[in-house]
């Protein structure tokens, strides 16, 4: 996924922080929710918006029972022990009875002038 995602934003200048995000998201989706058992999908959307930003969203099959009880039924990413540290409160979350979909928007860098 990772090089997939790498080709298809070549030049987009928030495309590491883009595939990082994704693939995060990706991997936590296989760790923490139904699409890691057997048969499990999740999906990966990317949306290039030039010149202001990248949005990428990660959805799963929801979550086990086990890891619902472990974050305390929580669906908010900032306080989701399924989403790592460093990206707690830059993810959204969107819950439904089957499924969750975790997205974060990179707003691109400003343009740097020439002397």
């Amino acid at each position: 996924m990772r090089a997939f995602l790498a080709e298809i934003l070549d030049g987009c200048p928030v495309a590491d922080e883009a595939v990082l995000i994704a693939d995060e998201l990706a991997s936590n989706a296989v760790r923490h929710s139904n699409s890691g058992k057997p048969g499990g999908r999740f999906t990966v959307r990317v949306e290039v918006h030039k010149p202001d930003y990248l949005w990428v969203e990660v959805e799963d099959e929801g979550s086990r029972p086990d890891a619902r009880q472990a974050s305390g039924g929580q669906g908010v990413a900032g306080s989701n022990p399924a989403v790592p540290t460093q990206l707690r409160g830059l993810i959204r979350s969107a819950g439904r009875p089957f499924q969750r979909s975790w997205d974060h928007q990179m707003a691109y860098p400003e343009p740097v002038g020439l002397p």
